[in-house]
């Protein structure tokens, strides 16, 4: 039987980041997130040419989407905290 370690040990650090920073739980969405993350990771070691279909611009595109998502997720949880006074 073959354990592939790295998969499931970035899955777990990916989880429990979301889950500290961003209170996400639900792993659907965290595996949503990791896939996103895994895109925007290989533009990072790519040739950086912005042309459609190549890695850097996906990983661009990628990009912004997990920095529109992050930040509304981030906002909706400042307000739940602050309307139940954890702030």
């Amino acid at each position: 039987m073959i354990v592939v370690v790295y998969p499931l040990t970035q899955r777990y650090t990916f989880w429990i980041a979301c889950r500290l920073f961003l209170s996400i739980e639900d792993p659907k969405e965290v595996d949503r997130f990791l896939q996103r993350f895994k895109l925007l990771s290989e533009g990072l070691v790519s040739i950086p040419v912005d042309l459609p279909g190549t890695p850097f611009h996906r990983s661009i595109k990628v990009s912004e989407y997990i920095r529109k998502e992050f930040l509304r997720r981030i906002i909706k949880q400042r307000k739940i905290d602050l309307a139940e006074g954890k702030v």
